[in-house]
């Protein structure tokens, strides 16, 4: 097994909190609009062709029809119109890759649920305007909690993430004060353990230091990326997790000098995607978390063209028309690609943690109503010239 050149994991930097494009409050009511309604039935098709659209009352579904017929409809109306210096010609080729884009897609998500169709030749996608959670909710291990910090013991759930969160500050000082740079991975072959040192302004009374070190391993390609960890961060917030082994022995480091940690190998199946999640159950930042999904200007979401502040369905709107604004439609269909790797990791980590699965349902969604209204403009423009 081979491993690529680990990196220091820092968090990430801290965004403009004035003018930011997202808050926690904003997304609620649309999180929880999205719960009310069966996941299964919240379908979008999209479709790699030109294609006619029908919306359906309320806000279940919104559907693409794939296929040629929108645009010959409005040639053979054209033809009447204009029977002589008309003629019929075939539609003009999508760009942007969309079909080998959305076969890509459809490929990496069949997991979710989200299946292709083919009528008359014609091929659609349908993509969930939800994501899936597990029909049955993974509960945290709290016994490894005990056996991680013992006094932890009769401590409920809540309050250890409680506790962790009042520790994220000399935790986060702690991640830093490794250097992950000076570790030393072999060609082949996995080690249990790897000394690494401690940065020379470490100190004890203002950082805590981690407990191991997380390798994530690329299943594709095999590689691994070691994270400095708290143990008890991924276990109070992730139900699937390796066994890990007796943590570092940390009360004894010195700045300036080696400390021994151990390795945690686990392969993930979007390992590229894992420092958004990592980063987010250390700090909770909901909005860097949704920004680091689907980036945008802050100033496309801040206030209305009078400059007062956006309510919560104005700003989701106004998310939706940047990103058909800011992104090709190829685009966009890798930025969901990137979301549902995230997914695919929250999935097998087994992490039910309500802020993350919100940041990723936001995104989710954002991401599919931007995607069907590009393809409706796309659709008019060809219609248009098609009947000049």
């Amino acid at each position: 097994m081979s491993f690529a050149s680990p990196l220091q994991a820092q968090p990430l930097p801290l965004q403009q909190q004035q003018g930011n494009m997202l808050a926690s409050h904003h997304f609620k009511s649309a999180s929880e609009s999205a719960k009310n309604s069966p996941a299964q039935l919240q379908k979008t098709m999209v479709s790699a062709k030109p294609s006619r659209t029908h919306r359906h009352r309320g806000n279940s579904s919104v559907s693409i029809i794939t296929g040629k017929t929108a645009v010959r409809a409005a040639q053979e109306a054209a033809a009447r119109r204009h029977p002589q210096p008309y003629r019929r010609s075939q539609s003009p080729p999508v760009k942007n890759g969309m079909d080998a884009l959305s076969t890509r897609l459809a490929s990496s998500i069949q997991q979710s649920g989200a299946q292709p169709t083919s009528s008359s030749g014609d091929v659609t996608f349908r993509l969930p305007l939800v994501l899936p959670r597990p029909k049955q909710t993974p509960l945290v291990n709290t016994d490894a909690l005990k056996e991680m910090d013992p006094s932890l013991l009769g401590v409920s759930l809540p309050l250890v993430k409680d506790i962790l969160t009042a520790r994220t500050e000399g935790m986060l000082r702690g991640l830093a004060s490794v250097d992950i740079k000076t570790a030393r991975l072999p060609p082949t072959g996995m080690p249990t353990e790897i000394p690494l040192k401690i940065s020379s302004s470490y100190t004890a009374q203002t950082a805590s230091l981690p407990t191991h070190l997380l390798c994530v391993i690329n299943p594709t390609t095999s590689h691994g990326q070691l994270y400095p960890v708290h143990a008890l961060v991924l276990g109070a917030h992730c139900a699937r997790l390796p066994p890990f082994p007796v943590p570092a022995d940390t009360d004894s480091a010195e700045a300036g000098a080696s400390t021994t940690f151990p390795i945690v190998p686990i392969t993930l199946p979007h390992a590229e995607s894992f420092p958004i999640i990592f980063d987010y159950l250390y700090t909770k930042n909901f909005a860097r978390f949704v920004s680091s999904l689907i980036p945008l200007p802050p100033s496309s979401t801040a206030t209305t063209e009078d400059g007062k502040p956006l309510n919560p369905d104005q700003k989701f709107q106004r998310v939706v028309e940047a990103l058909v604004q800011t992104y090709s439609m190829g685009a966009l269909l890798e930025k969901m690609k990137f979301v549902h790797g995230v997914w695919s990791n929250v999935f097998k980590l087994g992490i039910s943690e309500e802020g993350v699965w919100k940041c990723m349902n936001t995104a989710w969604t954002a991401l599919v109503r931007a995607l069907v209204k590009a393809r409706e403009q796309q659709v008019q423009q060809q219609q248009e010239k098609a009947t000049v």
